[in-house]
C-alpha cells in the first residue's frame, strides 16, 4: 500500500524527526512511503540522502507566505490524484487541519497527527475530525483536543520513540 506522509514546512525539527525515526519500521511493515514536503530545505535534503521518495508539495510562497486555504486544499487534492496513495498522513496539527476535508471528499483512509496542545477553532475541528485516526504524541495532548471536542474513539497516543544507542 502506498502512504503520502505530508509534511508542511522544509525544516527538520521534533516532528519531522519523529517521522523519519519511525518510517524504517513503517517500510518494513509493507509500506510503498512517499514524503510529500517543500521541495526544497533541511528535510528535502535529508530524504534525499535517506533514499525516501520525496513528493514536492509547497504550502507557501517564495516569500514564505501560506497559500490561501482552498488553493492548499486544490493542490493537495491534485497530488492525490497523482500519486494514488492508500493511506495520506497529516504529519501535525496544521497539515491534518488542511488534508482532513480533502481526504474526505476523495474517499481515503487518512490519520492527522497531533503534536501540539493549541486551542481550535469549531472549523478547525471539524476539519480534523474528519480523519479515520487520529495520533496524539502525548497523553496530555490527547486529553486537551478530546476536551475541546474531538472524538475520543478516533484519538489515540503514540509516544516519540527514544533512540537509546
Amino acid at each position: 500500500m502506498r502512504l503520502i506522509i505530508l509534511c508542511e514546512y522544509p525544516t527538520l525539527l521534533g516532528g519531522e524527526r519523529s517521522m523519519l525515526a519511525a518510517l524504517p519500521v513503517v517500510a518494513a511493515a509493507g509500506f510503498d512511503v512517499r514524503v510529500a514536503a517543500p521541495p526544497d530545505g533541511l528535510l528535502a535534503s535529508t530524504l534525499r540522502q535517506r533514499g525516501i521518495a520525496h513528493v514536492p508539495w509547497r504550502t507557501h510562497d517564495e516569500q514564505g507566505k501560506r497559500q490561501p486555504l482552498a488553493q492548499l486544499r486544490t493542490g493537495l487534492a491534485e497530488l492525490i490524484e497523482r500519486e494514488r496513495p492508500g493511506l495520506v498522513h497529516a504529519n501535525s496539527l496544521s497539515t491534518s487541519r488542511i488534508v482532513g476535508p480533502v481526504v474526505a471528499a476523495c474517499g481515503l483512509p487518512s490519520i492527522g497527527h497531533l503534536r501540539d496542545i493549541v486551542k481550535l477553532s469549531r472549523q478547525g475541528g471539524d476539519d480534523l475530525s474528519m480523519h479515520q485516526r487520529l495520533i496524539a504524541g502525548s497523553q496530555a495532548t490527547r486529553d486537551f483536543h478530546v476536551g475541546q471536542g474531538l472524538d475520543a474513539a478516533k484519538c489515540a497516543v503514540v509516544h516519540n520513540g527514544v533512540d537509546l544507542d
